[in-house]
């Protein structure tokens, strides 16, 4: 609560004051007062701070950051990834240095049981003991569920975590809340008065009362693949946005901009099998993913996938038989079940495939990727690649 400021004027040494400042030049403070606005030099002198950087290049203190995309895309193991490095020192993605270590705090909302999977294989990837890692002197807390952050949960959350923070004796050094969805609460996120309350909800218990970096991540739409799902209050709020996306092993991570400095490059990232080190009650090996840099370069405009990324991959820069690209295509299709759909995981037939092959050359025509020579009957003769 902002206390009110009284107007009546004083006698101060013999002056008549009632300006507030005037009354703290004069030495008489004001109880518990807030103050609203600070002046222009202010304004200047903390312009020219240093960026407070929390990993190079990637995630800045005291700042709202999101990471959206598709589901089951890899978003929570480049969070994982942040979330480990700050508490560890090492590397994010293996390249980007931590410049404040410190607690980290992952608000686990959903696949809670497959968090310590992804912990031991990021410590094996890193060539490090996971025993050694991850003892109770890391300052790591995962959260038991969802914390229901626009019902109120904010608060107590906030509270722990300062507690965990004295425990260990560091300071906070980010809040990653996985995913927005199971940590919204009983509100609609497609309302704006609704995503307006989680927003200062994290603002208000996280970011200002930690000055850390609170990380959301979050999915896209079912119908849009550009922008995080529900009202577009989210995006207004946040400081910097990245996008991720795959193509199995293929993880594509697109920072997309943030408010007060230079993005980070995008980056073809490997998802990266690792065996854990034991198996499965079956006798199976148990294993898991984690993210590696990759030399390969993201391509601008539209990436292929599925079957017109298998028939751009079948073809040459010299011109080839339509009808024996085809049936390579056919072939190696074949290979591959259904991706969705009530015959998941089913083989696909004849008549799938041949469809498939329709639709994927179709588009590889339209976007300029192949070049089809053809009869005076406009039968397809050859093909050849124009660019990928």
């Amino acid at each position: 609560m902002i206390e009110t400021i009284p107007i009546t004027p004083i006698e101060v040494n013999g002056e008549m004051v009632k300006d507030p400042n005037d009354l703290e030049r004069h030495g008489i403070g004001l109880e518990n007062k807030q103050r609203l606005t600070i002046s222009i030099e202010e304004v200047l002198r903390q312009a020219e701070e240093p960026i407070p950087w929390v990993i190079e290049h990637t995630l800045i203190a005291d700042t709202l950051t999101l990471i959206y995309g598709p589901p089951k895309q890899y978003k929570t193991f480049l969070a994982l990834d942040m979330c480990l490095s700050q508490a560890t020192g090492l590397p994010f993605l293996g390249q980007y240095k931590i410049l404040k270590k410190g607690l980290v705090v992952y608000v686990a909302g959903e696949g809670i049981s497959g968090v310590g999977h992804r912990i031991r294989a990021w410590c094996i990837d890193r060539e490090m003991n996971p025993k050694e890692v991850c003892s109770s002197t890391t300052p790591f807390r995962r959260t038991t569920g969802p914390v229901l952050i626009g019902d109120g949960g904010a608060q107590a959350l906030a509270d722990e975590i300062e507690e965990c923070a004295a425990e260990a004796g560091v300071p906070v050094a980010g809040i990653y809340i996985d995913t927005l969805a199971r940590n919204f609460g009983t509100g609609d996120e497609n309302s704006t008065k609704d995503m307006n309350v989680f927003v200062t909800q994290c603002d208000h218990h996280l970011r200002q009362r930690f000055k850390a970096p609170v990380v959301i991540v979050h999915h896209t739409g079912h119908d849009k693949s550009d922008r995080a799902r529900g009202s577009s209050v989210l995006q207004a709020a946040v400081d910097a946005q990245f996008k991720v996306t795959a193509d199995f092993p293929d993880v594509f991570y697109e920072p997309n901009f943030m408010k007060d400095a230079e993005a980070p490059p995008p980056h073809v990232l490997e998802a990266k099998l690792v065996p854990l080190g034991f198996n499965d009650q079956f006798g199976n090996p148990v294993k898991s993913i984690v993210l590696g840099m990759t030399d390969k370069k993201l391509e601008k405009g539209p990436r292929l996938t599925g079957d017109a990324k298998l028939a751009l991959e079948l073809l040459g820069q010299e011109p080839r038989p339509f009808q024996i690209w085809r049936d390579d295509f056919i072939y190696e299709a074949a290979k591959t079940p259904v991706a969705k759909g009530r015959n998941k995981g089913q083989k696909r037939d004849n008549r799938s495939l041949r469809q498939a092959w329709r639709r994927a050359t179709e588009k590889l025509e339209k976007e300029g990727r192949i070049s089809v020579l053809r009869d005076n009957n406009g039968e397809a003769v050859s093909a050849c690649i124009t660019r990928v």
